[in-house]
């Protein structure tokens, strides 16, 4: 009888250096990528935050100043208002976008008659150009000749004066807000509508439940991690918000619309105060990192 002896087995260590070889070169234009465009200008900009430069003259010559940018700021009225107007706006997306998103989703999900036609109907504001879409409601706020103002007329009410109030013009500007972001929302709530199955509703019938109810004990509760995506997601939009604002109102008047994102320029651009604009900057980067920490909170909590 032959004696066979089983050849050793090697390729386990050729196997992770080629599994390491391909994770660095599937990964490396990703990792590149993030260094660039989001790593260096994320130390550059706290960089400067420490520091007083104008644009005219080499960023690593300026001035070291120490916390000087971030105590001006404490003082500063127009970047407290801003930041007023900016949790403002940010609250009120939060309260109206998930409700008139779910709202839209709730319909869109019932309607079997061309409802291709409803969803890109939704959805086409969120495709459109901010800055069209800005100037055309630029136009329709128009206190003079804005149709807005002429339908306010029709049915017997007094015309405001829109973007041009002190009052009206952040809510202007979250109306135009809300218009553009819904479509997008109601997107992702009509996949998680869809994602729930039907036997939860028949089952529900089946025990007397009604309509209010089956939406109120089924449908909420398990849309509950679409609820939370969707809010982070209005949030960081909320706080980023700029073009907008830059176009409809320019933060007047008397600062009533200005946003902590369109005084970051401002200050950036308008008087060349690039320090005292980074250290602004990063406080908005704390904030957003902010609501993703209790956005990952949230989650986890969802899956425990």
């Amino acid at each position: 009888m032959e004696l066979t002896i089983d050849k050793p087995r090697k390729p386990r260590k050729k196997l992770k250096e080629t599994n390491g070889t391909a994770v660095f070169l599937f990964l490396g234009p990703t990792l590149l990528f993030l260094a660039i465009f989001f790593l260096f200008p994320l130390i550059a900009t706290i960089y400067l935050s420490f520091h007083q430069w104008d644009l005219l003259g080499p960023a690593l010559d300026a001035p070291f100043s120490g916390w000087d940018n971030y105590k001006i700021l404490m003082s500063d009225g127009r970047f407290l208002k801003a930041l007023t107007n900016t949790f403002l706006f940010v609250l009120a997306n939060l309260i109206f976008m998930p409700l008139l998103a779910l709202g839209i989703a709730y319909l869109l999900n019932e309607v079997k008659v061309m409802a291709w036609f409803w969803r890109l109907l939704f959805f086409l504001p969120v495709i459109t150009s901010a800055v069209a879409m800005s100037l055309v409601w630029q136009y329709i706020f128009d206190p003079t000749y804005g149709p807005l103002n002429e339908l306010l007329k029709a049915f017997g009410l007094a015309p405001q004066g829109w973007i041009m109030s002190t009052k009206l013009s952040l809510i202007s500007v979250v109306i135009v807000s809300l218009w553009q972001g819904i479509g997008y929302h109601a997107i992702i709530y009509l996949a998680g509508l869809q994602g729930i199955s039907e036997d939860y509703y028949e089952a529900a019938k089946i025990d007397g439940a009604g309509a209010w109810r089956r939406f109120l004990s089924i449908t909420i509760p398990l849309l509950k991690p679409t609820s939370v995506f969707v809010l982070v997601m209005v949030a960081i939009n909320a706080f980023q918000a700029f073009t907008q604002f830059y176009v409809m109102t320019n933060g007047g008047p008397m600062d009533s619309s200005n946003v902590l994102g369109l005084y970051i320029y401002q200050t950036a651009f308008d008087f060349l105060n690039m320090g005292k604009a980074a250290s602004m900057s990063v406080i908005m980067f704390v904030l957003v990192i902010a609501f993703s920490f209790v956005q990952f909170k949230m989650m986890r909590q969802q899956e425990e």
